[in-house]
């Protein structure tokens, strides 16, 4: 998710995934991105761990020591770069933090490789993750 995001929609949609359900599965979302993350996926998910959710852990920690400094580094590889940046993660937050907060009255939930959104008891099925 963190390494291609637009299989899954958008950056967008995968910030409103750890949004909803980040909490939850913090222990399994930190393993599996400290076993299998490359080093730019270990800085999305530490931000957004860290500083979006509140989420501390020395693995965490350790990620953060081992980020690097460069132009391209984006919290959305998709989204031009950005003035606005993390200096702990050394990532540029390209992307509009009010447009996230509108994902977080939506329900995110993943089933098998399918995203969904539950809105209002409605099931819509937004697009099939790669």
């Amino acid at each position: 998710m963190l390494r291609k995001p637009d299989y899954c929609s958008s950056m967008y949609h995968v910030v409103g995934i750890f949004k909803n359900n980040g909490q939850q599965y913090s222990k399994l979302i930190i393993d599996e991105i400290d076993r299998h993350g490359t080093n730019i996926e270990k800085a999305r998910a530490g931000y957004l761990l860290e500083e979006v959710l509140q989420i501390k852990d020395i693995r965490i920690d350790e990620w953060a020591k081992n980020v690097q400094r460069g132009g391209s580094r984006k919290l959305d590889p998709k989204q031009p770069y950005r003035e606005i940046f993390s200096e702990r993660w050394c990532l540029s937050l390209n992307m509009d933090l009010q447009s996230m907060k509108l994902l977080e009255g939506i329900d995110t939930a993943i089933n098998a490789s399918i995203c969904m959104y539950r809105v209002h008891k409605q099931t819509l099925f937004v697009t099939l993750c790669k």
